[in-house]
């Protein structure tokens, strides 16, 4: 029965950690209408909480150490729920700025908690339990782009975008109600959770290995859920169709981050997956980039699901495998994410640029195709040395 409780903990919690981002693509066009947005400023509603990420899961230490996990995660859903229900109401800009800060400093830190919680109550299914972590999130992701646009049609974008925090709200107080209380000493120690322990963990290859990975992995995904609608756009499909193959591509990734884990713990080895995973990234690129019909976009979208889809998990299961201990665990994730949301909060702001400058949206897949050779070297690296 504890175990049951501690997975639905999981998957509820986990679910929240995607829809404040991957709702605003399919409103995209409403943004640039009813907001006269550029392609620049689009992108920064998906940029600055990936950034936020990264910069505030620098806090998770001192967090859990102030307060605990399970009061931590209660407020920061919390706060979660507050932000976006701004955007119910919200006519500007700037106000979606402030919401997107306020949910990617929500998710910077409840992210990295949430998988020290996985290594602490299931120490023996890391794998399986990060695959139902992915799956929950990528649930949470799929079902806010597939129903976003159709949402703010009937009612609004103001109503595509915040409908999700009752979402937050229900989340936080089933976690408040179903989370055991921390144990007496569930904090870092004060080695840990020093700058000291810090600045040793950033001096070492493996850390900055595990960060580039993390950057490079949710850079290709950020930049998908960014622009795919967009990328489609420019090749004169029809704007249904461009959601369409967007709410097919979520679904996909969400099946694949779930079946991937879940294989990784009976088949093969991680160094293995990361081979596959990232070649099927890299194929899908360049069949986004010559192909011009339905089967070629369809055959894009499955390979590049498989590879974002395993590649996600393989980045969170990466930290696990190389900590001891809940705390440590929670310690490089929280670093790992922090460098790595930095990194993928740029790649999507970069490309917008690019595509506001040039008008061309190949930036995309070959993002795809050069990020996907990194992550090959770098996984290489990694579990070479395990």
């Amino acid at each position: 029965m504890k175990t049951f409780k501690n997975v639905a903990l999981v998957i509820i919690v986990a679910f929240n950690l995607r829809w404040g981002i991957t709702s605003v693509s399919p409103v995209v066009d409403y943004l640039k209408l009813k907001l006269g947005l550029s392609n620049f400023q689009v992108s920064l509603l998906t940029s600055i909480p990936v950034f936020c990420m990264g910069i505030f899961a620098f806090f998770v230490g001192l967090l859990q150490t102030k307060y605990g996990r399970k009061r931590s995660i209660f407020y920061l859903l919390l706060l979660m729920f507050v932000a976006a229900a701004t955007r119910l109401g919200s006519h500007s800009f700037v106000s979606l700025c402030l919401s997107a800060f306020i949910i990617g400093l929500t998710i910077a830190i409840i992210g990295p908690m949430l998988s020290g919680f996985i290594k602490e109550q299931f120490p023996h299914h890391q794998g399986s339990m990060v695959g139902v972590y992915s799956l929950s999130m990528g649930v949470g992701a799929t079902v806010a782009s597939g129903t976003a646009l159709s949402l703010s049609h009937r009612y609004s974008w103001q109503v595509g975008l915040g409908i999700w925090s009752v979402i937050a709200l229900i989340s936080a107080l089933v976690w408040q109600l179903g989370a055991a209380d921390d144990k007496k000493a569930p904090k870092l120690t004060s080695q840990t959770s020093s700058p000291l322990k810090v600045s040793e963990l950033l001096q070492t290859k493996q850390m900055w290995a595990l960060i580039l990975y993390f950057g490079f992995q949710s850079g290709i995904y950020y930049s998908a859920v960014a622009w795919t609608t967009s990328f489609f756009s420019s090749r004169n499909l029809p704007a249904a169709k461009n959601t369409l193959y967007l709410t097919v591509m979520m679904v996909l990734i969400t099946a694949c981050s779930f079946i991937i884990p879940s294989l990784m713990d009976r088949f093969g080895s991680t160094k293995n997956w990361n081979i596959f995973c990232t070649a099927t990234a890299f194929f899908s690129g360049l069949i986004f980039w010559l192909g011009s019909n339905d089967w070629a976009y369809l055959l894009a979208i499955l390979l590049f699901a498989i590879g974002s889809g395993g590649l996600f998990p393989i980045s969170l299961l990466l930290p696990l495998q190389f900590s001891t201990q809940a705390d440590e665990a929670s310690l490089k994730t929280g670093l790992m994410q922090a460098g790595g949301y930095i990194m993928a909060g740029i790649i999507p702001l970069a490309l917008g640029s690019l595509m506001d400058w040039t008008g061309n949206y190949l930036y995309l897949p070959l993002n795809y195709v050069f990020s996907s050779v990194i992550m090959w070297l770098l996984g290489n690296l990694l579990l070479s040395e395990k």
